[in-house]
């Protein structure tokens, strides 16, 4: 007959496994203590560069062949770019990727709208509805658009600042491959290579600050309402 002292059970032994596990919890618990957020460097909001003036006016049409004017700037956060109409398979291209990588980002978000407006002579309908299939542009949300130039000038070269040169045609010889931010109050945020995608990593991280900030300067005004 066995002894009951030999019946008694042993207490188990701990895991290595579990050990383990308890020394990186302890580890990364004073790692946030004696760690703190705040000597993290934080990434701020871009200043205003300048902002769209209150008399830039804008008709123009788009791969539907629909009328869109400056009214789709207002409360809107918006990615513009300039590009020409002949440049298939040109940088253009490269830079609309990028665009795609935008909407795709920001597929589902109502407030952030991509507009490429067309230079040059060789714009038309069935040009824009080429680029706008090509890249698989979602209406409404990317904007390909076209217009009279003498509309067009003042956002592109007096406004932003874009490279303009005319010759007897008076139209653009080239454009630029900048890609431009604006927020929901026409500010204008940075301006970003469209080949680059680290630059465009960069402006899609601008987007979330520019989004933080609408929502406080929508608060503000909220609370302004209600005093």
């Amino acid at each position: 007959m066995k002894n009951k002292a030999d019946t008694v059970q042993q207490p188990k032994k701990v895991s290595g496994k579990l050990i383990l596990v308890f020394i990186i919890l302890g580890i990364a618990l004073l790692y946030i203590i004696f760690f703190p957020m705040s000597r993290i460097p934080q990434v701020d909001l871009p200043d205003r560069i300048c902002v769209l003036g209150d008399s830039l006016s804008l008709t123009l049409s788009d791969q539907l062949d629909e009328e869109v004017t400056e009214l789709v700037l207002d409360d809107n956060i918006c990615i513009l770019s300039f590009y020409s109409a002949d440049c298939l398979e040109k940088v253009c291209p490269v830079v609309m990727e990028q665009l795609s990588r935008i909407q795709t980002e920001y597929i589902d978000d109502q407030e952030v709208k991509i507009l490429s407006i067309a230079l040059g002579r060789d714009d038309s309908l069935s040009r824009r509805q080429t680029f706008a299939k090509r890249f698989d542009a979602i209406p409404k949300k990317w904007y390909f658009l076209g217009g009279d130039l003498a509309e067009i000038k003042p956002l592109y070269f007096e406004q932003l600042s874009m490279p303009w040169y005319e010759g007897h045609s008076k139209v653009p010889m080239y454009h630029s491959d900048s890609i431009v931010l604006l927020d929901h109050l026409g500010g204008v945020r940075g301006f970003y290579d469209g080949t680059d995608a680290k630059s465009i990593d960069r402006l899609m991280a601008d987007i979330i600050l520019v989004q933080k900030w609408r929502k406080v300067k929508k608060k503000d005004a909220s609370r302004n309402r209600e005093d």
